[in-house]
C-alpha cells in the first residue's frame, strides 16, 4: 500500500511540473518573418512600397545636416527611381518605421527616452524595434554594454563615452525589425544625425523644440547610405 501511495505521489508531482508552458521559438529568420507579416497585412509589391514611401517622405520636413568626416552619404527625399535601388526587405523596414512614426504615442516614447539620454552622459541609449503580427512596431530599450565597447578607445575617455552605444548580447525575438540608438548629446544635434558606414540600424537624433530626426542606414547596391526619414514632433 505504501509503495502504491509513493507511486501516486510521484505521478502527481510529475503532472504538476508539466503545467509550465514551454514556448518554442519560431524557426523563421527575421527577414522571413517580416515578409510573412507584410504579406498577411498588406500584400504590397515593391513598386507599391516605393510609391508609399516616396509619398510619405515628400510630406515631412527634412534637414540638411553637415555630416562629420567619415559619415556615410545622406539621401534626403529620394526619388522613386532611387528608392527602387534598395532591396525589398529594406523597403519593408522603412515602410513599417514610417507607419510607426505616424503614431503620436510612438513618437512620444522616443522623445521621452531621448530626454533621458541627454541627462545621462555615461553613454548613448538604444535598443531594438520589434514587429507585431498586426504590423505595429514596439520599442524595447536595452542597456548599453560597456564590456562590448571595452576595445573602443572612445569608451575609455570620459567626454567621448557619451558618443558610444554597444548593444548587449541578448536573444533577440524573431520579430526584431531593426536595432536603434540615440544621438542626444545636446539639445540640438543637427550635425550628428547620420550613421557611420557599416553601422546599420536606425539613429534618432534630438532636435530643438521637442523634435527628433530619423535616419536609417541601408545598403544600396554596393554603397552604404543614410536614408533620411525626416523630422518629427513629440
Amino acid at each position: 500500500m505504501r509503495k502504491i501511495l509513493t507511486i501516486c505521489a510521484l505521478v502527481v508531482a510529475l503532472a504538476g511540473c508539466g503545467n509550465e508552458e514551454v514556448k518554442e521559438k519560431p524557426d523563421q529568420t527575421n527577414s522571413q518573418y517580416v515578409k510573412m507579416v507584410l504579406k498577411k497585412n498588406y500584400d504590397l509589391k515593391k513598386y507599391q512600397l516605393v510609391n508609399s514611401i516616396s509619398e510619405i517622405l515628400d510630406g515631412v520636413d527634412h534637414i540638411n545636416p553637415e555630416p562629420y568626416e567619415g559619415d556615410a552619404k545622406i539621401m534626403n527625399t529620394p526619388s522613386p527611381i532611387e528608392l527602387k535601388k534598395f532591396k525589398k526587405k529594406n523597403l519593408i523596414k522603412v515602410y513599417y518605421l514610417l507607419q510607426a512614426l505616424s503614431d503620436s504615442d510612438f513618437r512620444q516614447k522616443i522623445g521621452e527616452e531621448l530626454e533621458k539620454d541627454m541627462n545621462d552622459t555615461s553613454c548613448e541609449y538604444g535598443g531594438v524595434l520589434y514587429l507585431l503580427e498586426n504590423g505595429e512596431v514596439k520599442i524595447q530599450m536595452l542597456p548599453h554594454d560597456p564590456l562590448k565597447c571595452s576595445l573602443d578607445i572612445r569608451s575609455k575617455i570620459g567626454s567621448l563615452a557619451d558618443y558610444r552605444y554597444c548593444l548587449p548580447d541578448v536573444d533577440y525575438a524573431i520579430d526584431k525589425l531593426a536595432v536603434f540608438h540615440f544621438h542626444s548629446h545636446k539639445t540640438y544635434n543637427r550635425q550628428s544625425t547620420a550613421l557611420s558606414p557599416g553601422d546599420g540600424g536606425i539613429v534618432f537624433s534630438r532636435m530643438d523644440g521637442n523634435r527628433f530626426n530619423v535616419d536609417i542606414g541601408l545598403r544600396c547596391k554596393k554603397e552604404f547610405v543614410n536614408l533620411d526619414l525626416g523630422v518629427y514632433r513629440y
